[in-house]
């Protein structure tokens, strides 16, 4: 069943969620935008397409405290000092964004799972948001992602005008909109009606877009490894590499890279060789 809110009373909406669990929302500051905790003083923009950091980062901070060792004499005693993930909403997550958490969890909950990671996934309700106006450098068709009806996420909303639409797609996301269903109205045919034309809206600039027909099969499958081995590549990487600082800021950004965790994954896991590290 579709929902309704007027845009204007977000803010009412963002404070029932923040007065049982928390809710990070898209806020603008120096005019950018990243993923923040809801505040009443929060600059909050659900305009905003693009943050610094992707969503991934309340499921996968940059920095986090693993385990503690306290010394007493010649004994080291290891303490799990991690902080309990406690339930929380992420509000205005776009299509690309939450396509990546896919990837995101075939990394970290396959054997030997990340539990710091289970546990925020389990306890983090995604709300996801369509790109009423998808930028000329989006490429998300050629991954088979739909910037206009977003996937992956607990409850699905479309902008329309100056009207939020809003669709639990799970059951995480039905829990969430009964407790807010004081501040939601039912949408009508006519509603239903608007959010299609807002996807074939949505559509018809995604078809106009320079990237619509870029083509990765190049790189597929058992490709990959053999064309990024090409002459040709090796060349433009022994060029292109000398630009790079190696400041690492890149795996904060990326919505899908986990290259230090998943090294850890691998030296920690009981099938993984201690020779395999030497």
């Amino acid at each position: 069943m579709m929902y309704k809110i007027a845009k204007d009373r977000l803010p009412e909406l963002y404070a029932a969620v923040a007065a049982v669990k928390d809710i990070y929302v898209p806020v603008e500051n120096a005019n950018q935008c990243l993923f923040e905790k809801w505040t009443p003083t929060s600059n909050v923009n659900i305009d905003c397409l693009k943050t610094v950091k992707s969503a991934k980062e309340v499921f996968f901070p940059q920095s986090e405290n693993l385990i503690s060792f306290k010394v007493t004499g010649k004994n080291i005693d290891i303490i799990e000092d991690r902080d309990p993930a406690a339930p929380f909403v992420i509000f205005g997550v776009r299509a690309c964004d939450a396509k990546s958490f896919e990837i995101l969890d075939n990394v970290f909950l396959s054997e030997p799972v990340d539990s710091f990671y289970k546990s925020r996934r389990e306890n983090g309700v995604i709300v996801t948001m369509a790109c009423n106006e998808p930028e000329e450098t989006c490429f998300c068709g050629a991954f088979g992602i739909n910037a206009a009806n977003p996937q992956g996420g607990d409850v699905t909303t479309w902008l329309a005008g100056d009207t939020l639409y809003w669709k639990a797609e799970t059951a995480k996301g039905e829990e969430l909109t009964k407790s807010i269903a004081n501040l939601l109205e039912s949408a009508g045919d006519s509603d239903e009606k608007k959010v299609e034309e807002t996807q074939a809206s949505i559509k018809a600039i995604l078809d106009k877009l320079p990237l619509k027909d870029l083509d990765l099969s190049y790189f597929s499958g058992e490709n990959l490894t053999t064309k990024l081995n090409d002459v040709f590549y090796v060349e433009q990487w022994d060029e292109l590499y000398k630009a790079c600082l190696a400041c690492g800021t890149c795996t904060f950004v990326c919505p899908t890279c986990q290259c230090s965790r998943t090294l850890l994954k691998r030296i920690f896991s009981p099938s993984y060789k201690r020779s395999n590290i030497d």
